[in-house]
């Protein structure tokens, strides 16, 4: 990856963690970018947080959320490929089905999670995000901009702390 889109990756990775922070008043420990994310055992996806999670991050400028819609290649091969290689790994070193999310988006617009259905319906973590409106459901995928999802953790978190 170019110097150029390696540097826009990290800063969306970074605003994405803190976005995550402010909602759910966290702190920087609890939640933050990894710095070498699928390295560390540990560590999972591109950003870090206490509960059973991957965030894959992805700032893509030709982004439209009728891609979404349409299930576009790169958005399905995103989450088969990376984020489902993490949650093998995920699952082999603690045991337990993490919620697999990717968060897209591009310069001056927002986010969006999106999360394959099988995996909202199997992950130790989240199972209800399918009622969060507003969504984009299509036959295989279910979306929700960040700041509505990161509204709705807020307000159930304590159920999940276990």
């Amino acid at each position: 990856m170019p110097a150029k889109n390696k540097s826009r990756g990290k800063y969306f990775e970074d605003k994405i963690a803190n976005e995550i922070r402010q909602a759910l008043n966290l702190t920087k420990k609890e939640v933050h970018r990894n710095i070498s994310s699928g390295v560390a055992l540990f560590e999972s996806g591109d950003i870090w947080t206490p509960w059973p999670c991957i965030i894959e991050c992805k700032y893509y400028k030709t982004f439209e959320v009728r891609h979404i819609i349409e299930e576009k290649d790169y958005i399905v091969r995103w989450l088969d490929e990376q984020v489902n290689k993490e949650r093998l790994r995920f699952i082999q070193v603690y045991n337990k089905d993490p919620l697999c999310m990717l968060v897209i988006g591009r310069p001056y617009h927002p986010s969006y999670a999106v999360c394959k259905k099988d995996n909202i319906r199997n992950n130790d973590f989240l199972q209800v995000e399918e009622n969060i409106l507003p969504k984009i459901e299509t036959k295989n995928l279910i979306s929700h901009p960040l700041d509505v999802l990161m509204n709705y953790i807020k307000e159930n978190i304590k159920s999940w702390q276990n």
